[in-house]
């Protein structure tokens, strides 16, 4: 009796011939049909075969966006809100009262409150943001949230941006359209 293994590479052949003749080309030709040594599979330059998780999205995010964790220096269960600015959003259940990193977009600020509502106790927070919340008095205390338009490349002090960089005082009133629902989320 001839042994299974020895008669492999008889039976892949006879394969690929019933496939090549099988499965022709619309004018009835066959099809080459060409074997995948899975030994050597080319992967494209960049990417590691060994993690095939999709891609991290950068942290430098684009406005509208929040990225909270509940561990620090961003690690745990992390997600990403997208919010619009003046407006109060309460965290989800999961989230509540368990984050430790959170990272505001570029060009605004954002209050956290300690209790729903965007009322309570806060503190407030520009991009980078923080990796260890821990260091601050927020840590696993976030509740709600609210963020503001902030081009801030002059002077910083609590409640965001306060001075323009040639030192005059920038305006805290929200106008147009960003500004609806601010009186709402003030209750």
């Amino acid at each position: 009796m001839i042994p299974l293994l020895l008669l492999l590479p008889l039976l892949t052949s006879l394969t690929s011939l019933t496939l090549a003749q099988t499965h022709g080309s619309p004018n009835g030709a066959p099809v080459p049909v060409t074997d995948i040594d899975p030994n050597n599979v080319q992967f494209q330059p960049g990417i590691d075969p060994n993690n095939l998780s999709p891609p991290e999205r950068k942290l430098e995010s684009i406005p509208g966006d929040l990225y909270v964790c509940t561990d620090s220096q961003f690690g745990g269960e992390c997600e990403y809100f997208h919010a619009l600015t003046y407006n109060c959003y309460n965290l989800a259940p999961k989230f509540r009262h368990a984050l430790t990193s959170i990272r505001p977009d570029k060009n605004q600020m954002c209050q956290f409150y300690a209790e729903d509502n965007c009322v309570g106790d806060s503190d407030w927070m520009r991009w980078p943001g923080s990796g260890n919340m821990r260091g601050r008095r927020f840590d696993n205390r976030v509740a709600s949230w609210t963020c503001s338009d902030d081009n801030c490349d002059g002077v910083q002090g609590p409640g965001g941006c306060t001075k323009n960089a040639d030192g005059s005082l920038k305006s805290m009133d929200p106008v147009g359209d960003a500004a609806k629902g601010w009186d709402d989320t003030r209750g």
